[in-house]
């Protein structure tokens, strides 16, 4: 028992241990805001030569890709009431560069590669197709460059399609 004024060398050693583990305690709380302070304030910025902004894709199954549309191919679809049995929907399309892709992707693609891709909506002006679709489409042609969340779906049996739904027209590389 500890009476006032009485201090042992268990109790000292006591107060000394928990004095250093409170001071490394709040040192690591202060490194940590600091660093959280420079972060937000921009200080570890990223050099001004690469700029480009790399948009995440949008699902965990797809990736962000700027494509080149290297052949479209005719319709084909054996549904009569489908939009894709009067217009393409279908072209081959060349990976110019990955973005990002998502966590789930099953088949990654790579820069380079060529595969085929399914257009829902047409690889026509979506206006003349759809013309009370609230987001319009230009339409692509051969050689065209584009950005796109490609996603990936799981076939019947075996493989995969690639699909994408949307897109925005992208200026070719240099």
């Amino acid at each position: 028992m500890i009476i006032s004024g009485d201090y042992t060398s268990e109790h000292y050693y006591f107060c000394v241990l928990w004095y250093k583990i409170a001071m490394r305690y709040c040192l690591y709380i202060a490194l940590y805001t600091s660093y959280l302070l420079c972060c937000s304030c921009s200080i570890f910025q990223e050099s001004k030569t690469e700029q480009h902004i790399v948009a995440p894709p949008s699902s965990p199954m797809s990736c962000k890709i700027k494509g080149q549309i290297i052949r479209i191919l005719k319709p084909g679809d054996k549904d009569t009431g489908s939009v894709c049995f009067r217009y393409p929907c279908r072209a081959m399309v060349r990976i110019a560069e990955i973005m990002g892709c998502g966590s789930s992707i099953p088949f990654p693609s790579n820069q380079g590669d060529t595969i085929e891709i399914k257009f829902p909506f047409t690889l026509v002006n979506t206006a003349r197709v759809f013309p009370r679709m609230k987001v319009q489409y230009p339409g692509l042609n051969n050689g065209d460059f584009f950005i796109a969340d490609i996603e990936q779906h799981l076939k019947v049996g075996s493989g995969v399609e690639f699909t994408i739904n949307g897109y925005e027209l992208a200026a070719k590389p240099k």
